[in-house]
């Protein structure tokens, strides 16, 4: 009896020790601002002036620009996207930026792979770079427990562990810990270098649909995607779902797109809110050239993203006019490919 008692001490006094020195090691980090999308401060700093928000993926972190946005359209804008945010995490932090702040208007930006993401499959990636941006080590844990699977506490914990083991041994080593920090006027855009992602001319017509876009979309993402069109509706603010451009080369490789904008189409009746896909722009080559718009086949680069964000600002404005703005996109991804490709 004695042996168990004194075991079961030994554990619990073990995991008592285990919990202490993995907060020493983690927190510190957590609240270091050393990565890019630690913005918590930055946030809070500014909480109750923005009026419009926009989250996303980081299709949308590098598109959308709240400064050019704030100046065509008059609004205060803030860019809440992130590397491989899910629909759990832009819905932790749309609750909080909601509750605090005058909005209007939520944009949700969906990619094509955004509603067919499996978190049980993704190892907490996009969790553990949400988790520094929310601002207490209460939010984070109730976070963690509520969105984490169980299955991927392993490597959240071991990932969470090594970050703050490299943010303590750049601490003693007196180096700089603000690693990439956050540009208060970038407001959560982030810059990217551009690179020419063209297909050559001489393998244009031969590349067409040798790919497939992969569908498979989850009933869990929609679901998410209810609940975000609710909670925007209980705070009184319009949302709109945006696809942010990807690169021509990127939609002529693939086929299977029609199914990614039916599926749009229906959730945007069935929540009655507004869809907009910037890749049907009719003038989309007019405006984004895959030598210099895009970081890669799916992100726009700075100069793509400056354009972006003032036809996007056009669109909303038109939109906020009550004016339809259909006549400037093509109905289908076939009759973007017959007619500009």
């Amino acid at each position: 009896m004695r042996s168990s008692k004194k075991a079961i001490c030994v554990s619990v006094a073990f995991l008592l020790v285990t919990i202490i020195l993995s907060l020493v090691i983690i927190e510190p980090y957590l609240h270091s601002k050393a990565l890019y999308f630690e913005d918590a401060e930055l946030r809070n700093a500014h909480a109750g002036e923005f009026d419009m928000l926009i989250c996303g993926a980081s299709h949308a972190q590098h598109a959308f620009i709240p400064s050019r946005i704030n100046e065509e359209l008059g609004c205060t804008c803030y860019n809440l996207s992130g590397s491989l945010l899910t629909m759990s995490g832009r819905k932790a932090l749309l609750e909080t930026e909601l509750e605090r702040n005058p909005v209007t208007t939520v944009v949700l930006e969906i990619s094509y792979n955004a509603l067919r993401r499996d978190e049980s499959s993704e190892y907490a990636e996009g969790d553990m770079y949400l988790m520094p941006r929310l601002p207490s080590f209460s939010e984070r844990m109730r976070y963690f427990f509520q969105n984490v699977s169980f299955g991927d506490y392993q490597n959240a914990y071991s990932y969470s562990l090594f970050l703050g083991m490299t943010y303590w041994g750049r601490a003693l080593a007196a180096k700089d810990l603000h690693v990439n920090n956050v540009v208060e006027a970038d407001m959560g855009f982030l810059p990217s270098k551009s690179r020419d992602v063209a297909i050559p001319e001489a393998e244009w017509q031969s590349a067409r649909d040798t790919g497939e876009l992969i569908t498979g979309y989850r009933s869990e993402n929609i679901d998410a995607l209810r609940e975000l069109a609710a909670l925007c509706q209980e705070h009184g603010a319009e949302l709109i779902i945006a696809v942010v451009p990807v690169a021509d080369s990127f939609i002529w490789k693939l086929s299977g797109w029609e199914e990614f904008s039916s599926l749009l189409s229906e959730l945007s009746d069935e929540l009655h809110c507004t869809t907009i896909d910037f890749n049907l722009l009719k003038n989309r080559r007019d405006l984004f050239s895959d030598r210099d718009s895009f970081s890669d086949d799916i992100h726009l680069s700075t100069k793509g993203a400056e354009t972006f964000s003032s036809v996007f600002a056009q669109t909303m404005k038109l939109h906020y006019e009550g004016e339809s703005v259909d006549q400037y996109f093509f109905s289908s991804y076939e009759e973007l490919k017959n007619t500009v490709f």
